[in-house]
């Protein structure tokens, strides 16, 4: 058998999203949701035998054990269609309801709805036994969460017109008719599913010779897979937990709560409309970030479902509010959970040479879970009906013990459901974190938008936007955005990637960008990452300072200054001798300064006197400040000296006259200096000041206790002299060195 390709797959795809659309309206309207229950109610039927008529659809599923091997051999699809069809009969077997009831009482109307559901749950299991291999063979597997999201979006929409129609019929029409005009109404849209479905490819027999005893020894070896075991032990006990639940939960709001038929009918509208909002989120956050994830963030959201149904308010005005708030996270829970489930089950925990035998093993133990779940509350509420009491302002009713099981055996199935195998997928850990980190809703915007923008200045925005998220959920198109075909949208990766969290997957994503052959993106990523301060990137940068390019063994240098990478400093000191450009060497001054190397500060001071570009010599000084410490203080003065350069060096002065009323030392003559250089620069006779504040910092550093501040004063000294106040960095630096030794370093 010739496989399919991805492309055959796709072309067919919407033949199968129309299969599934009107097969919704089928389910809904037959033999599923509030409609059926409310349906059976009308009947008469005690919740025993509702519970009974529910559990048998899932309990049929146990027959996939022996007929999987004939499906597989008659044809998937063949088999598929036989009995996809079959059960529509059935369900229009329901139409003669109301003539039985009239001719042969309620008793043979439950007995004739009983073989019903019988015929349509024999047809569906066979269908669906055809069906799960059939599925793994559709849709590709990248596109599995996505095409997922999309048919579940179509779904929703589709299940809330569905329901709405079928609320306003209950509603406004009495008697048992108006269900007839319902499953009248999903029947024929059946058969158009029917239709639709003969049109997906795929589905062919697999002609073997493998015999049924080969088959049962395949089933029974994939309860020996462990990770299939305890993914098949998982399913079931969050099935058992929350299908109790979903089953009767209508019942419980016409009963307990006090809503109208119509009401609980559109109560479902919460769930399509909680499932269409997430549909998309969910399945693609499956194909990026892996099935696991998904599938136990639905089962985290389904926990306290049962605990809100207890404490909600009951005839009252805030019931349906409340009720409708449920069902909303009904929708987004299950849905993570189906789509979660289906992509694990498809993609990780079934091998494709063995599908035919897992997939019986998985519907079948599917089935027998499905039907344990409404025929064990169903027979746990008839035997609490005389349940009624209050705890606190809460009422003790049947369905009590129902939430209070449900709950924790949802609890059980999510640990256990947590030690699966992970198939590369990220941990709940770090899944969680990715909506509590950064600006997530504008992540999610902007990835949207990053999609449907062509054009570079589109691209441009939305790939800052996405750096300025800080999240983890844009890593994929910031690395994408790297290899942009346009320059200016990879160099705007490089700046958005610097903005954002460190991560390794960036992290690595920059250093091949390093290694690369274009020389300004080069020199930003080397640049940005020193910014993110992540010293995984240390051995890739040290690598780039053997380069032949310079200015890329400075911006590298600058990197390794700012990851702290003192063993680096060797290779640094070597090439600051060696380098003759001005502009590089400063690269390297300022490596030293960051990483207050003192021992390069008899090289960096005739340095700093050699340079003659005012702004490379601020940064030179700014490098020797580094080297004294307090940073901050630095960058203050020279914000000072900014504004009103005279009188701010006047009042720094004056400052430092205050602080030597601190000192335990003669400070007569170093308080006369300090005043003869403020008076002078208070006068706007600067190049007198400079001359003055010369003498003061030498006074200050003969008794400083910092060998490297002294040296830094005593070359300020020196400067002042020669250049009076043509130099302004020593003037700043000798400010700056003078507070550091009178307040930090001051010999007593």
């Amino acid at each position: 058998m010739s496989e399919l390709t991805n492309l055959e797959k796709i072309r067919r795809l919407p033949w199968q999203i129309a299969g599934n659309g009107f097969n919704i309206i089928f389910w809904l309207t037959t033999a599923a949701g509030s409609v059926f229950i409310l349906f059976l109610a009308e009947l008469g039927l005690d919740k025993a035998r509702i519970g009974l008529l529910l559990s048998l659809l899932p309990f049929c599923g146990i027959s996939a054990i022996f007929t999987a091997p004939y499906v597989a051999r008659f044809g998937f699809k063949r088999v598929f269609l036989i009995f996809f069809g079959t059960r529509k009969i059935f369900a229009a077997c329901l139409l003669f309801v109301p003539l039985v009831i009239n001719y042969f009482g309620m008793e043979a109307a439950f007995i004739w709805v009983l073989c019903c559901v019988s015929g349509f749950a024999i047809c569906r299991a066979i269908s669906e036994t055809a069906i799960y291999p059939w599925s793994q063979e559709m849709v590709p597997d990248n596109i599995r969460g996505k095409f997922s999201a999309a048919s579940n979006i179509i779904n929703q929409l589709l299940a809330v017109a569905t329901v709405a129609v079928a609320g306003y019929i209950i509603g406004h029409y009495q008697g048992i008719n108006k269900f007839m005009f319902i499953i009248g109404g999903g029947v024929v849209a059946g058969i158009m599913a029917v239709y639709c479905f003969s049109y997906v490819p795929g589905g062919k027999a697999v002609h073997q010779s493998t015999a049924n005893r080969a088959h049962f020894r395949e089933m029974l070896s994939s309860l020996k897979d462990i990770n299939f075991r305890n993914y098949m032990i998982g399913l079931s006990l969050v099935t058992i937990g929350i299908c109790p639940v979903i089953a009767f939960i209508p019942l419980y709001m016409k009963e307990q709560v006090g809503l109208s038929s119509e009401f609980v009918v559109w109560l479902d509208m919460g769930t399509y409309f909680g499932a269409l909002l997430s549909s998309f989120m969910w399945g693609w956050t499956a194909d990026r970030y892996g099935s696991k994830p998904v599938m136990l963030s639905g089962a985290f959201l389904m926990l306290p479902l049962p605990l809100l149904c207890f404490i909600m308010p009951r005839h009252s005005d805030a019931s349906v509010e409340f009720a409708f708030a449920i069902t909303f996270i009904l929708g987004i829970s299950s849905t993570a959970w189906g789509i979660g489930l289906g992509r694990y089950l498809f993609v990780n925990a079934v091998p494709a040479s063995l599908k035919t035998a897992y997939m019986a093993v998985f519907y079948a133990g599917a089935g027998l879970t499905g039907g344990i779940a409404p025929l064990l509350a169903g027979y746990l509420l008839k035997s609490a009906a005389s349940l009624d009491a209050s705890l606190f302002i809460f009422k003790i009713d049947a369905y009590t013990p129902l939430f209070l099981f449900s709950a924790l055996i949802l609890a059980t199935g999510t640990f256990v459901l947590s030690h699966v195998r992970s198939g590369g997928a990220m941990t709940m850990r770090k899944f969680f974190g990715l909506f509590f980190q950064g600006n997530p809703i504008m992540a999610v915007g902007s990835l949207l938008r990053y999609y449907h923008t062509p054009d570079e200045d589109g691209r441009v925005s939305i790939t800052q936007r996405l750096g300025h998220a800080k999240t983890r959920l844009s890593n994929y198109e910031l690395i994408e955005a790297l290899n942009d075909p346009s320059y200016n949208v990879r160099y705007e990766a490089i700046i958005a990637i610097a903005n954002s969290r460190p991560d390794p997957e960036l992290i690595d994503a920059l250093i091949l960008v390093l290694g690369g052959d274009e020389p300004d993106l080069t020199l930003n990523a080397a640049w940005a990452l020193g910014k993110m301060g992540d010293k995984s990137a240390v051995f890739a940068l040290r690598e780039t300072l053997l380069s032949d390019y310079a200015l890329l063994r400075a911006r590298s240098a600058r990197a390794l200054a700012t990851l702290g990478d003192t063993e680096s400093i060797p290779i640094l000191l070597n090439y600051f001798r060696k380098e003759t450009n001005p502009g590089v060497r400063i690269a390297y001054a300022q490596s030293f300064g960051k990483m207050r190397y003192v021992e390069a500060l008899n090289e960096m001071i005739p340095f700093l006197d050699s340079l003659g570009d005012n702004a490379l010599r601020s940064e030179m000084a700014l490098a020797l400040a580094r080297i004294i410490g307090n940073e901050p203080l630095y960058i203050s003065l020279w914000r000072q000296l900014k504004k009103d350069h005279d009188t701010a060096t006047a009042m720094i002065i004056l400052s430092l006259k205050s602080d030597l009323n601190n000192l335990n030392v003669n400070t007569v003559e170093l308080k006369t200096l300090a005043d003869n250089a403020s008076a002078a620069f208070a006068h706007g006779n600067a190049e007198k000041g400079a001359f003055l504040l010369a003498d003061f910092v030498r006074a200050v550093s003969v008794q400083a206790a910092s060998q490297p501040v002294a040296i830094i004063l005593s070359e300020c000294a020196e400067r002042l002299k020669e250049f009076g106040d043509r130099r302004d960095e020593y003037i700043l630096l000798s400010l700056h060195a003078a507070k550091a030794a009178i307040n930090s370093h001051y010999s007593e």
